[in-house]
Formats: structure tokens, C-alpha cells, sequence
């Protein structure tokens, strides 16, 4: 059997560092959680215990906070709506119980809609913003080929003393620093991931140059 999904709209920023969603629903308060994607994959995403299939449109621009959470509200309306999805089913074999039915919802064009401001807050930490390509960082990086747990690595001015590393270029949707042997100006490589609840919601690999005495 095909399997169904929701079509879901996110803005670039959402895409590349994944979304966490409140909902709440007739059997409580729950959270949505779609991981770092890209414009027409099908990611599985958590809703409570559950999984639920999502295709991904990115938008082409930036939108503000409110216009932005629209979309995944009316989606996530649309699933409490079908109340299908998360009904449990006591006659199922062991082993056997997976994803109920899924429809396909269209959600554009759509209703302009009064949002609670608080109903679009998702965990309590922000999460931080990937690094730019020009981005100068401090703190100290190993002179080791090894991976190694670094601190305290943060965006300075460049003209800053405590600038010690250039971004020169940036991988996202990956912890591989093997990435960065394709480009020949590397000196070191930095990845960089943002959990909540132990789970990864983003991750980056940087290629960086040294600066001043830091430099190979």
C-alpha cells in the first residue's frame, strides 16, 4: 500500500535547522518534531508516540514568525481533525502495529488566522543560528587530525584579538568533517549539533582557516 502523507511548508531557516511544533490535541498537549529536510523530501516526523509521514515545500523567501507558523498550524489542525491517526487499535498482532491511513491535506491558499503569540513557542533554549561563510570565531581548536570535544568555540569581530578562525565554507544536514578535504584551503574542521531532549535537531560541519598565529 502507498504511503500517505502530509504536505508541510517551511521557510528556508525551518528547513535547514528542523521545526518543533506544539499541538495540542484531545488527549493533551503534544509536539510535532520535523528534523533538518530539504524542498520535496518525505521525512517521518514524531507527533507524541507516534510517526507521522511528511512531504517538505521550502518556500523561497524569509517570512516573519507569525506568517511562517501558519501553514504547519493549519496542518496540524487538519490532523486533529482526523482523529484516525491516533487511534489505537487493541486487535492489532504484536509486532505488527504501524501507521494508521494518513491523508493528503492542501493548504494553500488558506484563511488569514488571529495566532496566539505563545502558541509558536517551541523549546525554552533558542536555537542558535548556523555560522556564515566570513564568520570569524574564538576559542581554540586542536592541531590534531583526530575529532576531538571542543567548548566555548563562538562568532567574534573579525578585527576582534580572540578572532582566531574564518568560516570559508559551510556543510549543513551532516557531522562528517571528512567533508571539508574537497575544499584545498581548509585548515580545520568544526562540526557543530543542537539537541533538545536528546534528540538532534540540526547539524553543521565548518571549514575554517586559521588567523594570525593560528594559521597552518
Amino acid at each position: 500500500m502507498s504511503t500517505q502523507e502530509i504536505r508541510l511548508t517551511l521557510t528556508p531557516q525551518q528547513a535547514a535547522t528542523g521545526v518543533v511544533i506544539p499541538v495540542n490535541l484531545p488527549t493533551g498537549p503534544m509536539q510535532l518534531t520535523v528534523p533538518p529536510c530539504r524542498n520535496g523530501d518525505l521525512v517521518p516526523a514524531r507527533l507524541g508516540n507516534d510517526t507521522v509521514y511528511v512531504r517538505i515545500t521550502v518556500t523561497g523567501g524569509k517570512k516573519s514568525g507569525v506568517l511562517g507558523c501558519l501553514v504547519p498550524l493549519i496542518v496540524i489542525g487538519a490532523l486533529v481533525g482526523g482523529s484516525f491517526l491516533l487511534n489505537d487499535d487493541d486487535k492489532d498482532a504484536a509486532g505488527s502495529r504501524g501507521p494508521g491511513p494518513i491523508p493528503t491535506f492542501s493548504v494553500s491558499p488558506f484563511p488569514s488566522l488571529d495566532l496566539d503569540p505563545t502558541a509558536t513557542a517551541a523549546p525554552t533554549e533558542e536555537e542558535p543560528d548556523p555560522f556564515e561563510k566570513g564568520t570569524c570565531l574564538n576559542g581554540r581548536l586542536p592541531d590534531s587530525e583526530t575529532a576531538q570535544s571542543v567548548e566555548d568555540v563562538e562568532e567574534v569581530s573579525c578585527s576582534a584579538s580572540d578572532a582566531h578562525y574564518k568560516v570559508i565554507q559551510t556543510f549543513p544536514f551532516t557531522s562528517d568533517m571528512n567533508k571539508c578535504n574537497a575544499n584545498p584551503k581548509t585548515q580545520y574542521a568544526f562540526s557543530h549539533r543542537y539537541t533538545m531532549n536528546g534528540a538532534v535537531m540540526s547539524e553543521y560541519v565548518y571549514c575554517l582557516v586559521g588567523l594570525g598565529s593560528y594559521a597552518r
